[in-house]
Parts: C-alpha cells; sequence; structure tokens
C-alpha cells in the first residue's frame, strides 16, 4: 500500500461516516424535542413495523451483532 492511499481523501470509509454524521445532525433537533437518541429512534421504528420481536431480529435489521445491543 503506498502513502497516497492512506490519505484521508483517498479513503471510501470518511465520506461515508461523514454523511452519517450529517443525517443524524439533521434529526437531532426533532430527537431533542422528544427526549431521545438516534439509536433509540431507530427502535422505535422497528417497534412501530411490529409490537412484538425479539432482539435479535432488531439486530438483523440494524445489521448488527446481538451483543452490541443492550435495552435500555
Amino acid at each position: 500500500m503506498t502513502s497516497t492511499e492512506l490519505l484521508l481523501a483517498n479513503q471510501l470509509c470518511f465520506p461515508v461516516y461523514a454523511a452519517s454524521r450529517l443525517i443524524v445532525r439533521e434529526y437531532q433537533p426533532f430527537l431533542d424535542r422528544l427526549g431521545i437518541t438516534y439509536p433509540h429512534y431507530l427502535g422505535l421504528l422497528v417497534l412501530w413495523e411490529t409490537d412484538v420481536i425479539p432482539i435479535n431480529e432488531i439486530t438483523k435489521k440494524w445489521i448488527l451483532n446481538t451483543n452490541t445491543v443492550t435495552p435500555s
């Protein structure tokens, strides 16, 4: 790997990360009014689709490992 390949401007992951942060920032005023976080919002979206769903199904929808999600 060359040093230019390691430049931030040449990394696909950075613009994806930046876009994600910008999207969440747009949601923030709405979420603040509700007193919830973005992950809480995602959880509510899944629960609005179905009233009862196992945590492992939620994590599949979120594309996460089950051990990364804990109830709050």
